[in-house]
């Protein structure tokens, strides 16, 4: 009964995470089984248009999308879809992230890119 299975995609460049999904050149997909990793596949991102990703990630299968920023329309997608949306991980290789994701040990800044009412801001590092 407690066999869980999630899909966990990362929007990237390569196998880096991308800063915001929606320049993301790769989508990395993790298969994960009772908390092991049983199958990792590399997706090129489709052309991007308006909902091509977030339609992309929920056409992968994803449980949860792990990204730096987001605008609010795909998180709203994504969420209304079932798919839990996770903000703020660091621009570093996938492989450091989903094993700190499957420990509970991920860090994640303030969500870059919030539900927040106002338009979409673009956040700046100081």
């Amino acid at each position: 009964m407690n066999n869980t299975k999630r899909i966990i995609v990362f929007p990237s460049n390569g196998t880096i995470l991308s800063g915001h999904f929606g320049r993301a050149t790769h989508f990395v997909a993790y298969h994960v089984e009772n908390g092991k990793i049983v199958n990792r596949e590399i997706h090129d991102a489709p052309e991007h248009e308006q909902g091509t990703f977030p339609n992309f990630i929920v056409y992968l299968g994803a449980t949860d999308v792990i990204a730096g920023g987001m605008g609010p329309s795909a998180i709203n997608y994504l969420n209304e879809a079932g798919v839990n949306v996770y903000l703020g991980a660091k621009e570093i290789d996938v492989s450091s992230l989903i094993e700190d994701f499957l420990n509970g040990t991920l860090k994640l800044s303030e969500n870059l890119c919030n539900h927040g009412e106002e338009d979409h801001d673009h956040h700046h590092h100081h």
